[in-house]
């Protein structure tokens, strides 16, 4: 990357102004960072289902033990909605997969690792490693 490009989201960290030509030191790499981050985002949520996504975008971006969930509710959505002649259980099923499928293109690995942490937790009734209790995290924010 060149020192000319200064991207939209540099100028808004660094206030408007004329983009020199040359930025130097810290604020060129902090500019450099921001700058790529924000490309690098960008490129990833363009890519990501989105409000409209189908159900097969949706589906797709899910993890293979998510799949037979999202399945099931689908067509009980669809069952639903053909029955009352109202997609707004469609529409609310869809969203909310949406959602779970942003997060797990976002960071699969990370997703993966929630949906293990709420199973064992449901499973053993153990709060995850590192977790703290609501009343805990309530005195330590001084709440």
């Amino acid at each position: 990357m060149s020192p000319e490009r200064v991207t939209d989201a540099t100028k808004a960290t660094f206030g408007a102004f004329n983009a020199p030509k040359v930025v130097f030191g810290a604020a060129w790499r902090a500019a450099y960072e921001l700058g790529t981050v924000m490309d690098m985002t960008r490129a990833a949520w363009a890519s990501t289902p989105g409000p409209g996504a189908s159900p097969g975008e949706i589906r797709a971006a899910l993890l293979p033990k998510e799949r037979a969930e999202f399945d099931h509710e689908w067509q009980a959505a669809m069952a639903a909605a053909a029955e009352s002649l109202d997609l707004t259980g469609v529409y609310r099923t869809l969203d909310s997969w949406e959602r779970i499928a942003r997060s797990t293109l976002a960071d699969p690995a990370a997703h993966g690792q929630m949906l293990a942490d709420a199973e064992h937790a449901q499973r053993t009734g153990d709060a995850p490693a590192g977790s703290v209790s609501w009343h805990q995290l309530k005195g330590e924010l001084g709440i």
